[in-house]
Formats: C-alpha cells, structure tokens, sequence
C-alpha cells in the first residue's frame, strides 16, 4: 500500500513534465530560429562580453579613422594654440597591454608625436618619460579648444553623440544638444 502514493507521484510528476514541454518546446523553437537570424551559419555565436568588446572596437577604429583623416587641422592650428591641444595615444606597456591616454601635445610630425602624457596608463609601472615621444601611428584622437570654445577633432566624442543621437532622435537631452553644438568638426 505505500507504493501507491510513490507511483501517483511519479506519474504525476512525470505527467505535469510532458505537459510543461508540450506547452514549451515551441519557445525553444522560436528562440533557436532567432539566435540563426543573428548569427551567419558559418560563424559561431560569441560571448556578450565578446559583443561588447568587438563594438567599443568598432566605435574605437571609427573615431580613430576621422582623427587620422584630419590632422591636418591639427598641424595647421598648432603654431597658434600650443597649449589647448591634446591628443589620444595607445601606450603600450612592457607587458603588451595597451592603455589609450590623453596627453597635451607639445609637437607633432609625419613620423612622432611628442607630447606630456595626462592620464596614468593602468598597465604601466614605473615613471613616464617627460616629454614622452611615439610614432604618429599611435595617434587614437586629438582635441582642440578654440577661442571660442569651439571644440575641433574630439571624434571620440563625435562618434559617441553620433549614436546618441540615433537612440534619442528629436528628443536628445538639452545639455548634450549643447555639448554637441560646441564640437564643429561633426
């Protein structure tokens, strides 16, 4: 007589089971048709930490891009304006990690950057040379206040209100509408 019990038990355990994946399995369906429209068949399908990483690459190498098309700007305008110009250098530590940090520019040439580095590199240990020389090549942004306090170059920013902008449309909060309107090179 105590096996009864055990075995209605089972059974309806066993039962609410099927039911539960009965009602579902066409979830699981429509999940896995989903994953496959985002991810290509010949691709595997990457890490959210991965995504994330891969995107703030993307928007990196775009700003990168606009900085390195116009820096002729820079080059024009420095003679002028020695103190109001930064730039953003990747800095690479003896470890291979790079650290991308903001400096004032003090010269800058087809083949060096001489400049005085702001932010500390997290990955470097040690005193950083004073005024510290890379190749042009490291060259990530620059940055200009002009008189006016215009903002030229910043593409790092740019890019950021770029997409912003696309979240917001219309509706952009009032003080990054004022932010934006003080970068020209847009």
């Amino acid at each position: 007589m105590k096996k009864a019990p055990v075995i209605i038990l089972i059974v309806v355990a066993v039962g609410s089971g099927l039911l539960f994946w009965q009602r579902v399995r066409p979830l699981f369906a429509l999940y896995h048709q989903y994953i496959e429209t985002l991810t290509p068949p010949d691709q595997p399908v990457i890490s959210a930490e991965e995504q994330i990483r891969l995107a703030k690459d993307r928007f990196r190498n775009e700003a990168a891009a606009r900085a390195r098309a116009n820096v002729s700007i820079v080059r024009e305008l420095l003679p002028n304006r020695p103190h109001d110009y930064y730039v953003e250098i990747a800095f690479q530590a003896g470890s291979g990690e790079v650290d991308y940090v903001w400096a004032r520019l003090i010269s800058l040439d087809d083949g060096t950057i001489t400049c005085q580095i702001l932010s500390r590199p997290k990955h470097y240990q040690g005193n950083i040379p004073s005024p510290y020389s890379c190749p042009a090549s490291a060259l990530k942004d620059w940055r200009v206040v002009m008189p006016d306090n215009t903002i030229r170059g910043d593409y790092t920013m740019i890019v950021a209100f770029e997409n912003v902008e696309k979240i917001y449309g219309d509706k952009m909060p009032k003080p990054l509408t004022i932010e934006m309107q003080k970068h020209i090179d847009r």
